[in-house]
């Protein structure tokens, strides 16, 4: 129990100072007296669920974030997990399954937080076949992954420099939809060092407008590709699963895009 008490303890001190926050501040937030919330930090004193569920969400924490908190806390969870495929999610894999489905013949990718790959269409392997081998694309099974590795697309996103640092500044964000120390950070740590990103860059690509869209031209030899992006997640769900899924829809930037996807979706 003391080493949970710790944990719970941990766990808000590092959710605190990543979301900016003074002692004094969050405990404003939440209407606990500076003493009581120094308290809870300093593993002196044990939280009430309710006080818990007002931290995880003064805090902006996920739903899987907030389950944490409550357990280690010495509480049962309030936000259920179920499986994908389980038979209640029936409906909302159908409607993954059209999402990705109309928007051929342009690409679409479902995909966790960090960018693991859930699923995509048939237009995501058409298209990115069209600058890697098939065997290549099908190896990864992270999306940013992908973007950012040699061996992936990076070599041939003509825009690279301005596009990395707007998909790093997104990862960060998500970060804080995860547990600290796991293999959110170590990805979002790991893609970073790829792109040889100082502190000021770090901070300018923190600042950047997060427009939910994106561009990126792909390129090589004389084919050139440019699409928009648009990324979004499944609204404001009461369920870690749903919560955890994010859509990305790419559109024809140009007519030329839009002449070469649909006529390799015939050939």
């Amino acid at each position: 129990m003391e080493d949970s008490k710790n944990e719970f303890s941990r766990h808000l001190r590092y959710w605190r100072k990543f979301c900016g926050f003074s002692q004094n501040s969050l405990a404003d937030e939440v209407d606990l007296s500076y003493r009581h919330y120094n308290f809870l930090e300093n593993g002196r004193s044990k939280p009430s669920p309710e006080a818990v569920v007002k931290l995880a969400k003064a805090l902006n924490l996920s739903l899987k974030n907030s389950n944490t908190l409550l357990r280690l806390a010495g509480f049962a969870y309030i936000y259920p997990q179920t499986d994908l495929q389980d038979t209640s999610m029936k409906l909302v894999r159908k409607a993954i399954d059209r999402i990705v489905v109309q928007q051929e013949p342009y690409p679409a990718v479902v995909m966790s937080p960090i960018g693991k790959l859930i699923t995509a269409n048939q237009a995501s392997m058409r298209i990115y076949s069209q600058f890697i081998e098939l065997s290549r694309l099908m190896a990864f099974d992270n999306v940013y992954e992908l973007f950012f590795s040699n061996d992936g697309l990076k070599p041939y996103v003509s825009n690279w420099n301005d596009l990395a640092p707007k998909i790093l500044s997104l990862i960060r964000q998500e970060v804080i939809e995860l547990d600290p120390n796991n293999e959110a950070f170590l990805l979002y740590n790991k893609l970073k060092r790829s792109v040889d990103m100082d502190v000021d860059s770090e901070k300018q690509s923190a600042s950047i407008d997060q427009s939910p869209i994106f561009s990126m031209i792909l390129r090589k030899d004389n084919l050139k590709l440019s699409f928009f992006s648009t990324y979004t997640s499944m609204g404001t769900p009461l369920d870690v699963t749903l919560q955890n899924l994010r859509i990305e829809c790419f559109y024809p930037a140009d007519e030329e895009t839009e002449s070469f996807c649909i006529g390799l979706s015939a050939a």
